[in-house]
């Protein structure tokens, strides 16, 4: 609860990284973690939700959707994202389908 309550009061906009990742026994999990700058320009990383993603087709579509719930757990709004960071998997491209995908057109290419 101080987690949100401390976003709630710093922050406007701000940065997101996610990841899917499988465990050794192949269980499936997501990461979402939000970057922001305070007003006095000190910078904030921290973790949003790290969650089991079992259960669920790792389509764009459910992606975007659970991180949709993971910001509104959170009290953030869509419009406040200003960077969207995340790997180069097709399904993780396309969960950038917020509410207008042209908004993210950037991409970084990883080294392997």
């Amino acid at each position: 609860m101080a987690i949100k309550a401390m976003i709630a009061r710093e922050c406007v906009h701000f940065s997101l990284t996610s990841d899917i990742w499988s465990s050794r026994t192949s269980e499936a999990y997501i990461l979402l973690i939000i970057h922001y700058l305070t007003d006095n320009f000190d910078m904030k990383a921290m973790t949003l939700r790290c969650a089991p993603f079992s259960n669920v087709r790792h389509t764009g579509i459910e992606i975007a959707n659970i991180i949709r719930n993971f910001l509104e757990d959170a009290n953030l709004c869509l419009s406040g994202i200003v960077v969207y960071v995340t790997d180069n998997a097709s399904n993780a491209t396309k969960s950038a389908i917020f509410e207008d995908s042209s908004r993210f057109p950037n991409t970084i290419e990883l080294a392997e």
